[in-house]
């Protein structure tokens, strides 16, 4: 099978040309629209390429994105002159019908997929204590429409807040539920592996730009970097696998978690979908204390563990073979 690939905008484009290379689809990326027929099975058209398309660029158009947000819609020419002809939009995470258009979003695959289908571990070879683990870059959700009565964590002794501090546009606060979890953890005396791995190298994520939005005390967290098979290792050796929000809801660790079978305690993620979702969690609502949740699923941590041997029996099924196909009957 052959794909072509038309970009506009799009910035995580490698997404969708990974995901479909690890199960065996051929990719080219297309540097205009002057293409012979019948040359590509499908031609995936970012909507905001600035031309006009034509309808035979491929003897299927699908339109796609790679952004985190499920709602992302940046329509220029192509999408104009196509949407009365394309019937799928594939996204990295999707909603269904969110734009009104009759075009169906479906989920393309994504590499990590096939990588961790080779790299799974299990958590029970490991006897050690349960212990929340959070290793990940301090990410925010932004906007975010607080749940009303709901539990934001702050410490102003310390200077940390998982809302920032108002400034003038209060209506448009981030929230960093990174930060509200380790915080409760914190408020409720409970253990934690990890913390935030600042990258200094992006502004946006270093200790100096986190801090100035939520607080000098953040800086207490940072961690160092560690490499994907580390990662992978701590997370099934503490078991109590943390999976807050980032940028938007669905994390690439919630598929690190499913890989190793350890619990996955996962942030509301409200109506998203991703091509595979996970078989077993625990649900933190918005609003919700971790520590309280946590506390309140302890009895329980041998049963969930078994429970969660579903997420890793899923990511062992994934080979190439089944994850094309699976794509693919989202078009059928």
């Amino acid at each position: 099978m052959k794909c072509g690939i038309l970009r506009g905008n799009d910035f995580h484009t490698y997404r969708i040309s990974q995901g479909l290379m690890s199960c065996g689809i051929e990719v080219d990326y297309l540097t205009g629209t002057r293409v012979a027929p019948n040359v590509y099975d499908i031609v995936f058209v970012d909507p905001s390429y600035p031309e006009p398309v034509q309808r035979n660029i491929g003897k299927r158009v699908v339109f796609f994105d790679c952004e985190d947000d499920p709602r992302h819609f940046d329509p220029s020419t192509a999408y104009h002159s196509l949407k009365d002809h394309v019937e799928y939009y594939a996204k990295l995470v999707y909603v269904e019908d969110d734009r009104k258009d009759g075009i169906k979003n479906i989920a393309f695959p994504i590499a990590q997929f096939i990588s961790l289908q080779q790299n799974t571990v299990d958590s029970s070879m490991f006897k050690s204590p349960s212990i929340p683990i959070l290793i990940g870059v301090p990410t925010w959700l932004r906007p975010h429409v607080p749940v009303e009565g709901g539990i934001y964590h702050s410490d102003e002794g310390q200077d940390i807040y998982s809302v920032e501090k108002p400034r003038e546009d209060e209506d448009n606060l981030r929230y960093n539920q990174r930060v509200d979890w380790l915080l409760s953890l914190e408020k409720n005396d409970i253990p934690l592996m990890g913390g935030f791995v600042f990258k200094e190298e992006e502004e946006c994520y270093s200790q100096d730009f986190v801090a100035n939005l939520f607080g000098e005390g953040v800086r207490k967290w940072s961690h160092p970097r560690i490499n994907y098979t580390q990662n992978l290792l701590s997370l099934a050796h503490y078991k109590l696998a943390l999976c807050p929000a980032g940028h938007d809801r669905i994390s690439w660790r919630t598929f690190d978690i499913m890989a190793v079978g350890s619990i996955l305690f996962w942030t509301e993620v409200e109506d998203r979908k991703m091509l595979y979702m996970p078989q077993s969690y625990v649900k933190v609502k918005d609003g919700c204390d971790l520590g309280t949740v946590l506390k309140e699923h302890e009895p329980d941590y041998p049963e969930l563990l078994r429970e969660a041997r579903k997420n890793v029996e899923l990511m062992r099924s994934l080979t190439p073979q089944k994850v094309k196909k699976d794509f693919l009957k989202q078009m059928l």
